[in-house]
């Protein structure tokens, strides 16, 4: 792998791919994207906009397309809800080699989180996060470099993202024997403006995102309200603390331990901004919501390891419910 210039696309180009591809395109001559529709025509002819911390720029990937390019990526990041994921490993298959780093930046818990220690609970993550067995056959598990990723960024318009602050990505290896090598990862991206934190136990750090976002996303579409005035409520907040010590009991079912307490996850949430979770803006622009891997993969580990969850439970069926009307009446 070049450093200096690497082979590197981004598959998915919502907010958080497109903020990833404005500042890699900014650094990286070699930069490919994966979109469709308006987005790509946007790309294509007018190049990705990223307005960030007020400053707006300008970039145009050297290839933009519905697939990635015919050649060999030393990284591919993919950039979506869970349920985009098979659809975008179809679009990359052609680039991926025996060395390519593979960094799926989503949200709630991943398919490849099973170890081989915890074999049913494997199989129904599987069946649930990859039914058609498509990103396994895609990505070999050597290949993956788990990411946890701290971002706010919103798509102003088709093509434009706008960022008041630099991402951070958590990165770890899943494996004993990764085909990437994570220090070389974290040179290229901070190069590019991206925060990095290596984490030698990525599993926990996943956690600790997980118990943030099941705790807050869910509970946002329920009772519409920014992250500042969900953790500041004393109502909403008892809630959101009991989805929180339910989370880290099943994490620690599967040796998982958060690397940070319940303590200090409910002082993250207080600290949040007047922003929109990812789900709330979902659920208003009519969006299908990314319940599986945030709310129902959660429950599925939890009930393989005869855990009770009754608060994760009765939020994430309220809200599966309330998104069904949404499905039924249309946005609005």
């Amino acid at each position: 792998m070049d450093i200096n210039e690497p082979r590197i696309c981004v598959a998915g180009i919502g907010a958080i791919g497109g903020l990833l591809a404005g500042l890699l395109g900014q650094r990286y001559r070699r930069l490919s994207v994966v979109a469709r529709g308006a987005t790509l025509d946007t790309i294509r002819n007018q190049g990705l906009c990223l307005d960030m911390e007020g400053t707006p720029h300008v970039v145009h990937p050297a290839h933009a397309d519905v697939t990635a390019p015919d050649e060999i990526q030393d990284i591919i990041i993919l950039c979506g809800k869970s349920y985009h994921l098979p659809g975008l490993a179809r679009a990359v298959a052609g680039a991926v080699g025996p060395d390519t780093v593979i960094i799926p930046v989503v949200n709630g818990i991943p398919w490849w989180f099973a170890t081989p220690g915890m074999p049913d609970a494997a199989k129904a993550l599987a069946h649930l996060l990859d039914p058609a067995g498509t990103l396994g056959a895609t990505f070999a598990r050597r290949n993956i470099m788990g990411c946890v990723a701290y971002a706010f960024a919103a798509q102003a318009a088709t093509g434009k993202i706008v960022s008041h602050k630099k991402p951070l990505l958590m990165l770890g290896d899943i494996t004993p024997d990764p085909a990437g090598d994570l220090k070389q990862v974290t040179t290229i991206l901070q190069a590019a403006g991206i925060g990095v934190q290596a984490c030698p136990d990525i599993r926990a750090a996943l956690w600790t995102k997980l118990a943030a976002n099941l705790a807050t996303n869910p509970v946002s579409v329920l009772c519409p309200a920014t992250l500042a005035q969900l953790g500041h409520d004393a109502h909403s907040a008892s809630v959101i603390e009991a989805i929180v010590h339910e989370t880290l009991a099943i994490g620690r079912a599967y040796g998982v331990t958060a690397d940070m307490s319940a303590v200090d996850i409910m002082a993250l949430i207080r600290k949040g901004p007047a922003h929109r979770t990812s789900m709330l803006q979902d659920f208003l622009a009519g969006r299908m919501l990314e319940l599986d891997a945030i709310g129902i993969a959660p429950l599925l580990l939890a009930s393989h390891a005869n855990l009770p969850a009754p608060v994760i439970h009765a939020i994430v069926n309220l809200t599966r419910f309330r998104a069904s009307t949404m499905q039924a009446d249309g946005p609005g």
